[in-house]
């Protein structure tokens, strides 16, 4: 009896334990079904009249395998033709309205013809659709012969054919005319029989067609060549006279800016014999700026000219505020220093304290630079007169050279990109060469101003002293040596010889102080396109 009992109490114990679930083994998420169609045939006839005048009825039989399918098109480019003209449509052998609901054709008869069938959603299915249109000026015309090519299959980028048939015939005034009969692209097999040729179309691959071309009697179907071919005829008897103008336009242009060069007083290398004269012991770093440039200083030499001043004390650097922003703000403040300065170098004074003022913050400051470039930039320029060192007709000489220049090729580029969608298309590329001539006359005179050098004898022989002490200074800042550098002394002069960027690298490695920390600042927070 206790046996039993204890029997019982097990086998409920054991039904109070929760059976875990059942495992279910994931299944794959269900392939979706393939999409794609092919042309199952392609038939087409071709009826060749008196004129130069085809008569095309095309039957393409589509299979669609999955979708759904809504519409289905061609295109005909308007090439070695002068007009297609939309006849009718039909869609599984039913006749098709034109519009753009199931059931209709949408044709655009823009450069060519192009038809689109709208169709019902359509699935696993077979479906016809058939285009007749007339092509006019499509019989080229030459000495011996009357010559018929047309693309009579199209190549399809995703659609494969499985077969066709091209049947075309003519409505001879004699009664044989046609002499040969070939596929130039594409292989099919041929039959002529008197005035019609059949061709018998194996399958092809997507982006593969069929090119046909048929060859008749002179004058049996038209003496008159089509505008296609008396355009094309024109462009090859042209093209040599166009190109010779345009290159006769590129040497003007040349010979023009030469000569306005040369009228400066520009003499090439020969300036290399003149008497050098002494060399310049001390330059402020707004001339080597400009130097280095032949006589446009830029945003260079405007902060090196700052910074010159601030290092002479001629102003005073000072934290706009104290704390945590110590490093990220600064103020000018004027001392009214009666040292001499340079007409450039009091005129950039004029810009930072407008209107005699105290002090001015570092942001506003460079807003006033920005505003008083050109006439800086014409200051540093005549003090280069002054001094010798820059031939200012030469330089006014090569400054217009090269605008024009500029110009002429960017008006000779878009002339040419904008004149190439309609002229090509009309077989009319040959008129190109002139806006290309434009733009080697351009591209000519940017070359003559590059080579012109305005600087004066003395001015070369500067220009090429600080070229190389710029590299010998470009040499030490990659050694160790750098660490014996003058830093706060000679940062004006790394900023003109464009050194800036090593510079404040090496400035890095040195102990920060409170100028070099307002020229780094500087630079942080003043884009080069403000300059």
């Amino acid at each position: 009896m206790t046996a039993q009992l204890l029997t019982g109490l097990l086998c409920l114990w054991l039904l109070q334990i929760p059976t875990p679930p059942p495992t279910r083994t994931p299944t794959a998420s269900p392939t979706p079904p393939p999409k794609y169609h092919s042309i199952s045939s392609f038939t087409v006839q071709i009826t060749v009249e008196p004129g130069g005048i085809l008569q095309v009825s095309e039957t393409a039989v589509y299979q669609f395998i999955g979708g759904p399918f809504n519409a289905v098109s061609r295109s005909i480019p308007l090439q070695r033709a002068d007009q297609i003209l939309f006849r009718s449509a039909q869609i599984d052998y039913r006749p098709a309205a034109v519009g753009k609901n199931p059931g209709q054709v949408e044709v655009n008869p823009t450069n060519g013809l192009k038809v689109t069938w709208h169709l019902e959603p359509t699935s696993n299915r077979t479906r016809a659709v058939t285009l007749v249109y007339t092509v006019s000026g499509a019989v080229e015309v030459r000495p011996d012969a009357n010559v018929l090519t047309w693309q009579a299959i199209p190549a399809a980028r995703a659609i494969s054919l499985q077969g066709g048939r091209v049947s075309i015939a003519t409505r001879a005034r004699s009664p044989v005319i046609l002499q040969s009969a070939r596929a130039l692209s594409g292989s099919a097999g041929v039959n002529i029989a008197q005035n019609q040729a059949n061709f018998t179309v194996p399958a092809l691959l997507p982006g593969q067609g069929m090119t046909v071309e048929l060859v008749y009697a002179a004058g049996s179907l038209t003496t008159t060549p089509p505008a296609w071919q008396t355009r094309r005829d024109f462009a090859r008897r042209s093209a040599p006279f166009f190109l010779a103008g345009g290159l006769g336009l590129a040497a003007l242009g040349w010979l023009a800016f030469w000569w306005y060069l040369r009228r400066s007083g520009w003499k090439g290398r020969k300036a290399a014999q003149e008497v050098p004269g002494p060399a310049q012991p001390e330059m402020p770093p707004a001339w080597i700026a400009a130097l280095r440039s032949r006589g446009d200083c830029g945003w260079r030499g405007r902060i090196a000219a700052l910074l010159h001043l601030e290092q002479r004390g001629i102003f005073l650097l000072k934290p706009a505020n104290e704390g945590i922003s110590r490093q990220t703000a600064y103020r000018l403040e004027n001392p009214r220093s009666s040292q001499p300065v340079l007409p450039h170098e009091a005129l950039l004074l004029s810009a930072l304290f407008e209107g005699d003022a105290e002090q001015v913050e570092l942001a506003a400051a460079l807003q006033r630079l920005t505003r008083w470039s050109g006439r800086f930039e014409r200051a540093v320029r005549d003090e280069l007169v002054q001094a010798e060192l820059l031939d200012l007709p030469r330089w006014k000489a090569r400054r217009a050279v090269a605008w024009a220049g500029a110009g002429l090729l960017v008006i000779g580029i878009l002339v040419t990109a904008g004149a190439a969608v309609v002229l090509v298309p009309r077989d009319l590329w040959m008129l190109l060469f002139l806006p290309l001539g434009v733009s080697g006359a351009g591209l000519g005179g940017l070359g003559l101003a590059g080579l012109n050098n305005p600087l004066t004898w003395r001015g070369k022989r500067e220009a090429r002293r600080w070229g190389q002490y710029r590299n010998s200074l470009a040499a030490r800042l990659r050694t160790p040596a750098s660490e014996q550098l003058r830093f706060a002394e000679w940062t004006p002069y790394a900023v003109a010889l464009g050194l800036d960027e090593e510079w404040m690298d090496a400035c890095k490695k040195q102990a920060s102080t409170e100028w070099l920390g307002f020229t780094r600042r500087l630079f942080r927070q003043v884009p080069e396109r403000h300059f």
